[in-house]
C-alpha cells in the first residue's frame, strides 16, 4: 500500500500538470510540501527498489530479478484510486478555479496512473539490470608498471675477443 500511495501522489501531480499546465500552482499553500513530498517519495521508492534488488543480486540474471521485483509493484487500479484521493486533496487545498470536467479528470487520472505504473516497472527492471551488472563485475586492481630489475650484461673484455681469431682460419693453410 505505501507504494500505491507514493505512486498515486506522483500520478496525481502529473495529472494536475497535464490538465492545468502552468496555469496555477499545485495545492495552493501546500505547493512546496507537495513538491518536497514528491521528491521524497521518488527517492524513497528508488532506494527501496535498489535495496531489494541488491539483496537478491545472486540470481541468474537481471530479467529474473526484474520480474520478481515488478511482482511487488502495485497495480494501476490501486495507484489510480490513491491518485484520485491525492487529486481531491490537492484540489480541495487550492482556491476555487475553473478546471477540467470530472470525466476528463478521471480519464486523465487513470491514464497517468497507468503511465506511472509502466514507468515504475521499467525503472525497477533497469535497477535490477544495473545491480546484476555491478554484482557480476570482478574487481581488478589497477595494473602498476614496474621496471624490471637491472641486470648487468657481462661482455667479454677486448683481449678475450682477439683470442678467438689468434690462429688463421683452416682454409688459409690449403691456399698456401
Amino acid at each position: 500500500m505505501p507504494g500505491a500511495l507514493g505512486l498515486g501522489l506522483l500520478a496525481s501531480l502529473f495529472t494536475h500538470a497535464v490538465l492545468f499546465g502552468n496555469g496555477h500552482s499545485v495545492g495552493g499553500s501546500l505547493h512546496e510540501a507537495l513538491g518536497q513530498g514528491a521528491i521524497a517519495v521518488a527517492t524513497a521508492l528508488a532506494l527501496a527498489w535498489g535495496a531489494l534488488a541488491w539483496d537478491a543480486r545472486r540470481l541468474a540474471d537481471g530479467t529474473v530479478l526484474g520480474a520478481r521485483l515488478t511482482s511487488h509493484l502495485p497495480g494501476w487500479p490501486a495507484v489510480a484510486a490513491c491518485a484520485l484521493g491525492w487529486y481531491v486533496l490537492i484540489e480541495h487545498a487550492e482556491a476555487p478555479h475553473a478546471g477540467a470536467g470530472l470525466g476528463l479528470a478521471l480519464v486523465a487520472l487513470v491514464a497517468c496512473a497507468a503511465l506511472i505504473c509502466k514507468v515504475a516497472q521499467l525503472l525497477v527492471r533497469s535497477i535490477a539490470a544495473v545491480v546484476i551488472a555491478i554484482a557480476r563485475t570482478r574487481f581488478f586492481p589497477r595494473a602498476v608498471f614496474a621496471r624490471p630489475a637491472y641486470r648487468r650484461i657481462v661482455r667479454p673484455a677486448a683481449p678475450a675477443l682477439r683470442r678467438r681469431y689468434a690462429r688463421p682460419p683452416p682454409i688459409a693453410s690449403y691456399c698456401a
